[in-house]
């Protein structure tokens, strides 16, 4: 091994990623001294102890090589030696060694409990791959790409439990990933969260990122960026597996993007304060198609017939879905219904519920104030608003749904939670960040 350890610096057991405890098969190393560690051991102390760097990247480590098995046709003769005799020493002499042997054995129990504590180490699933970077990559993906800038993420990785998972929730939530905005809206870094165990990846650009949408294969992620406080943003696609950014679209103020399942990603062009342009385009930055509708937040209806958006006029801001011609424009565009509410004023920030019957939302009053989740159901049109609030008393918004029902919505008053989505009808699933300045959520699958 590069540290010239025989085991995990941490533990000191073995580093054999066919080991049959599954916990010690996943191996990271310090990014800066290059110590190794089972990743459930890093999670443990969440630093090097070799150099207290915070930071850690998954590596491989190859097995050891069988050692071949020889079978001897003869028995290998054996030469008596000369006889040894071993006498019985006295009971003194034992009982000493016995304390001896207890005294050694306490000592080393103490100092271990004053090192470590008893803290228990809770089962920590699969790291996402983390592989080098440096110029090298920058330039390989820059000559794949000459006319779209590439830019490189610094990614940091730490492990948040808000509340630790049960067994059957670990398995519920097994694969689901969320990602969001950190930080003060125009100065946001991006955070991916693993929902099986709270293990989040934090991507920061040196800038502000907002708005993500994961990819139809949830691979990548596309989001608007821009300087901190900088009113123009353009769009770029961020890669997971190297943590490298392609722009996809420049000029004006491009925000809102939305990955659709058809492949093409619809956002807003204009003002975050009135209606803009919505429009369509390649991942790649082609084909951009100016989609003949005005609002704000389009998002495409699971079965790609569809599209949801916001809008407003006379300074109430309303959900509006149109349907998606074969020539890429919106026809038929209707406002739907407004959910019965105390105080009720806007309905915004619209998404789809996971099979595509409901057109979901935000519902605020007049100062935009969180009161409800709203719900439209589009093949009867009945209303839904579910008012239910975090144990803290804070409301619900901006929903975003996922496989099962299952949906991410930020709590009014800071944290990210789970949702199960029944009908128009939600319950509390788990509280998955605490803090208050997590926002602008999805998820995926």
């Amino acid at each position: 091994m590069s540290n010239g350890r025989l085991g995990c610096t941490w533990c000191f057991r073995t580093l054999n990623p066919q080991d049959n405890e599954a916990d010690l098969c996943l191996i990271v190393k310090c990014v800066e001294c290059g110590q190794l560690y089972h990743a459930i051991c890093w999670n443990h102390q969440q630093k090097c102890l070799q150099c207290g760097q915070s930071q850690c990247q998954q590596v491989q480590i190859t097995p050891p090589a069988v050692m071949p098995v020889v079978t001897k046709t003869h028995a290998i003769p054996i030469t008596p030696a000369a006889t040894v005799v071993v006498r019985p020493q006295s009971r003194t002499h034992s009982k000493r060694i016995v304390w001896v042997a207890f005294i050694g054995i306490a000592l080393v129990t103490a100092l271990l409990v004053l090192r470590f504590g008893t803290t228990t180490i809770a089962p920590l699933a699969d790291l996402p791959s983390m592989p080098d970077t440096g110029p090298d990559v920058a330039q390989t993906s820059a000559a794949r790409s000459p006319d779209r800038p590439v830019t490189a993420f610094n990614a940091t990785r730490s492990s948040n439990f808000a509340a630790t998972p049960t067994a059957q929730q670990m398995h519920t939530y097994s694969g689901l990933r969320v990602v969001f905005s950190r930080g003060e809206v125009n100065c946001s870094d991006l955070v991916v969260l693993d929902a099986e165990n709270g293990f989040e990846t934090t991507l920061k650009s040196g800038g502000n990122s907002e708005e993500p949408s994961w990819s139809p294969d949830g691979r990548q992620i596309v989001a608007s960026s821009s300087s901190c406080g900088n009113g123009n943003r353009s769009l770029f696609i961020l890669s997971l597996e190297d943590q490298r950014t392609t722009s996809i679209v420049q000029g004006g103020n491009n925000i809102d993007p939305d990955w659709g399942g058809d492949d093409r990603i619809y956002f807003a062009r204009g003002s975050k304060a009135d209606n803009a342009d919505l429009y369509s385009v390649k991942p790649n930055g082609t084909d951009l198609r100016l989609l003949g509708e005005t609002g704000r937040q389009p998002t495409l209806s699971p079965d790609g017939h569809q599209v949801a958006f916001m809008r407003v006029n006379r300074g109430i801001w309303r959900i509006w879905v149109a349907t998606l011609g074969t020539n890429g424009k919106l026809i038929n565009s209707r406002q739907i219904a407004f959910p019965s509410v105390s105080d009720g004023v806007h309905a915004r920030m619209p998404n789809w519920s996971a099979d595509g019957s409901f057109i979901i939302f935000s519902m605020t009053d007049k100062n935009f104030k969180s009161l409800a989740l709203g719900g439209v159901e589009l093949s009867t049109g009945k209303r839904y608003a579910w008012s239910g609030a975090s144990p803290n008393g804070s409301q619900f918004e901006r929903p975003a749904c996922g496989r099962g029902d299952l949906c991410v919505s930020a709590e009014s008053e800071g944290g990210l939670w789970l949702l199960n989505q029944a009908g128009g009808n939600y319950s509390m699933a788990r509280q998955i960040t605490t803090n208050a300045k997590d926002w602008g959520a999805d998820i995926y699958p």
